[in-house]
């Protein structure tokens, strides 16, 4: 039985390099998000975007957008009657680590993040194991996506 053990991460953990729409083309575009500085990167029309410092993030749990630009995300699905998405491939494999354990363990070692983890706030329809090969089916097909797209990573 695999097991799954909460990390404790949080959506902002996997915001460093998200997967958009380009604005411009609607290709795969990347956000790339190091020091402070995001900036939006199409390798396929050259567009290219920097976030103004006292912009709003507006990071919401359960919008297939990025935080930074509000693009839309570039691995998204419809799944189960709703949205499956992620910002990237760390995100997507989390997903799938979680999704695919039979037994899955919440990380208590910090009560602060009790209700902050990515995990604590997915959506019921993620965590319900009646669900769970469509589910996988989605991640894998986004991971098809995903490998597409490797020689611009």
């Amino acid at each position: 039985m695999n097991r799954f053990e909460d990390q404790n991460l949080e959506l902002g953990d996997f915001t460093d390099k998200i997967l958009v729409l380009c604005p411009n083309c609607s290709n795969p575009a990347y956000v790339l998000a190091k020091d402070n500085q995001p900036r939006l990167v199409c390798h396929h029309c050259g567009y290219n975007r920097q976030r103004k410092s006292d912009d709003h993030i507006s990071q919401l749990y359960g919008v297939p957008q990025d935080p930074y630009f509000n693009e839309s995300l570039y691995l998204v699905s419809q799944c189960c009657g709703e949205i499956l998405f992620a910002y990237n491939a760390a995100h997507l494999q989390y997903l799938k680590d979680y999704v695919s354990s039979g037994l899955r363990e919440r990380n208590k070692t910090n009560p602060q993040m009790k209700n902050r983890s990515l995990i604590s706030r997915l959506p019921q329809w993620i965590k319900n194991r009646n669900n769970r090969t469509e589910i996988l089916n989605k991640i894998q097909q986004l991971e098809k996506r995903l490998a597409n797209l490797l020689p611009h990573s």
